[in-house]
């Protein structure tokens, strides 16, 4: 529940962020109202140049004269900071809450994905030690020797123990081959079986030792219940009728989608750390550019009252 909070508030955020910048953009791109507002709210800033600069030149200087305290910022340099770091095409702009808030979302996110990466990690060595100590494929195979289901010939035992299968890490690369084999003949016996009560086939196959399907098959589907150590049914029992509530294939299922469903919300906030990214990146560079739009120079040339020429430019801000 919390995690649905959190992640719904940084969407909102977002979305919120989003929305306030394309309203910027409408509202700038709105020429008649930004006439209205350059000719009823505008500073003014008449300056008289005598230096014999070229025309070329006086917008640089205008722009970066300190009597205006006023800059023309870049656009791509704005989406680059922010597309880098959140929050710092915000600073630039001087932007200082869009700043604070990008800079806040991206921590929460970063600290929120590294913690359930960490914890759904965690959960996968848990619940693949209690597979490999409490799932017995031995014991599956000769629980399919006995089902009345299945007609074919029996599934052939290999050399291994239960004690081997505990531990995989130690399995030579015959071992490996022989569990393999093994693994093949149980396929095979399943895709003969059927339940005797419906006379449907079985639903799946066991996929192949320590892949990430084995992990979350035999703690999914009844027809694996019957290779859990506390399995007390017999082959004529239905899995489903014979599983008492604390039953270790309830327990592992329950550690499997706590892992899983730590690793999906990680999942989520990376996504959320790349729109985060994007929505600084796109909030600044508009920024940016509206900002740079509120400034108006321009320069025109007029005769002194000595009859010399005078450079004349004028800076138009509008708020």
């Amino acid at each position: 529940m919390i995690y649905r909070v959190v992640i719904s508030g940084l969407v909102l955020v977002l979305c919120c962020t989003a929305l306030v910048s394309a309203a910027a953009v409408g509202s700038s791109l709105d020429k008649d109202t930004e006439v209205a507002r350059a000719r009823s709210r505008s500073a003014t800033a008449d300056i008289l140049y005598r230096n014999p600069l070229p025309i070329s030149n006086w917008r640089n200087a205008l722009l970066q004269d300190p009597q205006t305290d006023v800059t023309g910022r870049s656009v791509p340099l704005a989406f680059g900071l922010s597309a880098v770091i959140p929050g710092l095409g915000q600073a630039y702009n001087r932007d200082w809450l869009a700043a604070a808030l990008f800079v806040a979302v991206e921590a929460v996110l970063v600290a929120s994905h590294y913690s359930w990466k960490s914890s759904g990690n965690q959960g996968v060595e848990e619940y693949e030690q209690f597979a490999n100590q409490n799932w017995s494929p031995i014991q599956y195979a000769e629980w399919l020797n006995d089902f009345k289901g299945y007609g074919g010939p029996d599934v052939e035992l290999p050399s291994l123990t239960e004690q081997d299968f505990q531990r995989p890490e130690d399995w030579s690369v015959a071992q490996r081959a022989e569990v393999d084999g093994f693994f093949r003949d149980i396929r095979t016996a399943e895709r003969l079986s059927t339940w005797p009560t419906t006379g449907a086939s079985f639903s799946h196959v066991l996929p192949f030792f320590g892949e990430q399907q084995y992990y979350e098959l035999i703690g999914k589907y009844f027809q694996y219940s019957p290779a859990w150590t506390d399995y007390t049914g017999s082959p004529d029992d239905d899995p489903v009728d014979v599983l008492p509530e604390d039953a270790n294939f309830y327990f592992y299922a329950d550690i499997h989608a706590a892992a899983q469903g730590d690793l999906r919300k990680s999942s989520v906030a990376s996504s959320l750390l790349i729109m985060n990214h994007f929505a600084a990146a796109a909030q600044s560079a508009i920024m940016a550019r509206i900002h740079n739009k509120r400034i108006q120079p321009s320069v025109s040339l007029s005769q002194g009252p000595r009859g010399d020429l005078v450079t004349t430019a004028r800076l138009v801000l509008t708020f």
